[in-house]
């Protein structure tokens, strides 16, 4: 959506003010979800938009304007030296084995300044806790969703207004699978049926890889 409006402002604008239709540019935009969401099922209500630049002060000033000022964001926190350990799984287990200082490099990588998919999050969830004066941002900590996922998921559905519905958080399944192959990752949005936590050792982190981590968080 941020690259849309991006193209638009700035390879469009100019005949748009020529033909006096800058005004339509918000219009432009707030028409993106009514498309992209468009061959959903009649039944379904609510739309859940999961994507990490929510966060980013441009990309949310952009959602306000066009969507809804009164936007509800759900924001979960999890630390980084997990989060690496994770894809550290991910990249060791998948098809294509990455290992040893080939691994290291790819994790240091993604912990590299404005770098996808970890850092621009990261400072996105700073923005949002400096600046939610008007709680858009609900923060959920990643242990306590795994721990107590019943009273995690009531504390979302209380922020965002919606009428509470049980969940069976033992019998989880991929409703919206994504294709991983265009990732490259294997089993990159899996998930398991029972919301718990995986106890995993830091053997594949390489002491460089967490002492940056150490000094991203402080």
């Amino acid at each position: 959506m941020w690259d849309i409006y991006i193209s638009y402002r700035d390879n469009c604008l100019q005949q748009l003010k020529a033909n006096n239709k800058e005004d339509i540019l918000v219009d432009l935009i707030s028409m993106v979800p009514n498309v992209y969401y468009k061959k959903r099922p009649v039944s379904e209500t609510i739309i859940v938009d999961k994507c990490r630049s929510w966060t980013r002060e441009s990309n949310f000033q952009m959602i306000q304007i066009c969507i809804d000022k009164n936007v509800k964001v759900i924001v979960l926190e999890r630390p980084i030296k997990d989060v690496i350990n994770s894809f550290a799984h991910l990249y060791h287990n998948s098809k294509n084995r990455i290992v040893g200082k080939a691994l290291e490099s790819e994790l240091l990588t993604l912990l590299e300044p404005e770098s996808e998919t970890i850092m621009r999050s990261f400072d996105g969830i700073r923005w949002a806790k400096a600046n939610n004066g008007s709680n858009n941002f609900l923060f959920v900590n990643y242990d306590n969703l795994v721990a107590d996922p019943k009273a995690t998921v009531a504390r979302i559905y209380e922020h965002c207004g919606w009428a509470p519905f049980e969940h069976n958080f033992e019998k989880m399944s991929l409703k919206y699978p994504e294709n991983d192959d265009i990732y490259g990752i294997d089993n990159y949005h899996n998930i398991r049926p029972i919301v718990g936590k995986i106890k995993r050792d830091y053997t594949l982190l390489s002491k460089k890889v967490i002492n940056r981590c150490n000094t991203i968080e402080g």
